[in-house]
């Protein structure tokens, strides 16, 4: 496992297999990021919050992009995930399934296996998919980088760090 500079990755994280997480990612505790039948690379200043499950069981690389937000509960088996997303509690992403840039994935909703999330999309539950308004990508936009700065100084402060 590769762990960028600045990245915050807390040793209650379950990593398993070849591993790369960019600079300012925050890896909370009880967190599983498993490479297990290929390489995983995480962008930078991504959040990956508790339960979430990230695992690749495709042979190819998968790759997550930066500024992203994975919420509690979630689950990943994307081949590819671009950048500025949210991955809301408990939503689903299926296996080979590719998402682009600044879409929201709703509470519980899944992407289906082998599905395509567009750029600027939201996802709700049922599979439906709408076109995302410019005022929400830009709430998430400005609030995104001064939370991974505040999780980066409190994480450590009630969790034991990688190295």
């Amino acid at each position: 496992t590769k762990i960028g500079t600045g990245a915050g990755v807390c040793k209650a994280a379950n990593l398993k297999g070849d591993i790369s997480i960019g600079s300012g990612t925050i890896v909370h505790p009880k967190v599983s990021i498993l490479a297990t039948n290929g390489p995983i690379m995480i962008g930078a200043n991504n959040i990956i919050e508790e339960n979430c499950i990230i695992e690749n069981l495709n042979r190819e690389l998968m790759q997550i992009g930066s500024n992203n937000l994975f919420e509690v509960g979630s689950q990943i088996k994307a081949k590819k995930i671009g950048n500025n997303n949210v991955i809301e509690t408990k939503a689903e992403i299926g296996l080979n399934s590719l998402i682009g840039n600044n879409s929201i994935v709703m509470i519980k909703a899944r992407l289906e296996e082998n599905d395509t999330l567009e750029d600027s999309t939201i996802l709700l539950n049922g599979n439906i998919k709408r076109p995302l308004s410019a005022d929400v990508l830009e709430t998430h936009s400005n609030l995104h980088p001064r939370l991974v700065q505040i999780l980066a100084t409190t994480l450590p402060k009630f969790n034991r760090m990688t190295d």
